[in-house]
């Protein structure tokens, strides 16, 4: 599977350690995709664990664990506007 994002959102990105790894499989690294529990928009997600990893697109606030990665916004809009 490889998915096809427009060059702007890639652009945005410019510190994934896993070379956009999401975008051939639903991994990132060797771990799967972080579950996104609640999308506030603007590139801010709530994440379903609140397990803390290394990756330069994840902030703790407060018990939660937050993504800011533009590209995981736009493969998770992208799902759920296809009903996926």
């Amino acid at each position: 599977m490889r998915i096809d994002i427009p060059e702007s959102v890639r652009q945005k990105v410019d510190r994934c350690p896993h070379d956009f790894g999401c975008l051939t499989s639903d991994c990132c690294g060797t771990r799967d995709v972080c579950a996104i529990e609640y999308a506030y928009g603007a590139s801010v997600m709530r994440l379903a664990s609140d397990e803390q990893i290394f990756c330069p697109y994840q902030v703790a606030f407060g018990n939660s664990q937050l993504c800011t990665c533009p590209v995981r916004e736009y493969l998770h809009v992208s799902r759920t506007n296809n009903g996926r």
